[in-house]
């Protein structure tokens, strides 16, 4: 991989390669919204043979800790307290809706100093990052692809085609909704979903 390189994972912290030399990144989302985005991506993903599932069984599926990456609140307390180790940089979803120049701001001084005197010297590279980073792009980005229609695809990627050759011999129904790859992006559209009692019981879980 060229350097500096960069992924993305799901995984806890104890399932993670560490380094002191490297830059770990740590984003977290309220429970609430994080469990209505999970629910919509679960049945959006064919894989998952959930197309057709409820929100109320999927709740206490996450209630209990039964999904993909496992629990939400073992996965939250492996990483939350190393939020202040020195290569940690720990910021949550709602923070960067609420204010996402100053989470660049941070981010970018945890970086290295190279990064935060380019956006010092020229603001075009800050409100650039603002516009490729933000949600509004990346669901526009998304809609460009259908992954559904990429399923008869001739793949070279081994990965990929049994992924979708998987998808097919679940055998999902011709009329499913439209897929959305990325979809609201919104802070507090769990009270869309959650009933009073569902918002019990999690606030006291959390």
């Amino acid at each position: 991989m060229p350097r500096p390189g960069a992924f993305k994972t799901h995984l806890p912290y104890s399932y993670m390669h560490h380094s002191p030399d490297s830059k770990y990144i740590f984003v977290a989302r309220n429970p609430k919204d994080c469990c209505v985005s999970f629910f919509h991506h679960t049945r959006d993903q064919l894989g998952f043979g959930y197309w057709d599932g409820e929100f109320d069984d999927f709740f206490e599926l996450f209630m209990a800790g039964e999904l993909a990456y496992n629990d939400y609140f073992d996965h939250l307390l492996d990483w939350y307290p190393h939020r202040n180790d020195p290569n940690v940089f720990y910021t949550t979803y709602e923070d960067m809706k609420k204010d996402i120049k100053t989470v660049i701001l941070k981010l970018s001084s945890f970086l290295g100093d190279e990064y935060i005197e380019v956006i010092e010297k020229d603001n075009a590279v800050f409100n650039n990052i603002i516009l490729y980073s933000g949600f509004d792009y990346m669901k526009k980005m998304s809609e460009t692809r259908n992954l559904r229609e990429s399923v008869d695809m001739d793949f070279t990627f081994t990965g990929l085609n049994h992924m979708y050759e998987f998808n097919k011999s679940l055998k999902p129904p011709e009329d499913l909704p439209e897929f959305e790859e990325v979809r609201k992006g919104i802070v507090g559209d769990w009270r869309n979903h959650f009933s009073a009692d569902q918002t019990e019981r999690l606030n006291r879980k959390f």
